[in-house]
C-alpha cells in the first residue's frame, strides 16, 4: 500500500529529527549546534538536514511516485551515515576506504574526489 510507505518514511524523518532534538536536550542546544556546524561537518550537517527535510516533503505530496521516495530516503540514510561518521575519528575515511575496498574496487580511483573534498 503506497500510503503505508508514504506513513513509515514520513514517520521515520520525524524519528530523525526527535533523536536530534533528544541530543539537543541532553548536551544543550547551543553545544550540539556549535558541534554540528563546525568547519569540518558544516556541508555534512546542511546536506543531511536538507535530506531529511525532502524525503519529508516528498512523502507528503500526494501521488509521488514511491521510486521517487525510495531514492530519496536512500540518499538520506546515505547522508546520515556520512553525518554520524563525522563523529568518529577517521570515520570517513573508513567508509573511503570500505568503498574503495568493495563496491569500488573494479575503479578505486572513484572516491579520489571526496577523500580531496573531506580530507579523509
Amino acid at each position: 500500500d503506497p500510503d503505508a510507505i508514504k506513513k513509515f518514511v514520513a514517520l521515520y524523518v520525524v524519528g530523525n529529527f526527535i533523536a536530534l532534538f533528544a541530543t539537543m536536550f541532553v548536551i544543550g542546544p547551543k553545544k550540539q549546534c556549535k558541534k554540528m556546524f563546525e568547519d569540518t561537518r558544516r556541508k555534512t550537517t546542511c546536506f543531511w538536514l536538507f535530506t531529511l527535510v525532502l524525503v519529508l516533503v516528498l512523502a507528503c505530496i500526494p501521488g509521488m511516485n514511491l521510486f521517487v521516495i525510495f531514492l530519496a530516503l536512500v540518499l538520506q540514510v546515505g547522508a546520515s551515515t556520512w553525518y554520524g561518521a563525522t563523529y568518529i575519528p577517521y570515520g570517513r575515511r573508513m567508509i573511503i576506504r570500505f568503498c574503495q575496498g568493495t563496491c569500488f574496487s573494479p575503479c578505486p580511483d572513484a572516491c579520489k574526489p571526496v577523500e580531496k573534498c573531506t580530507g579523509a
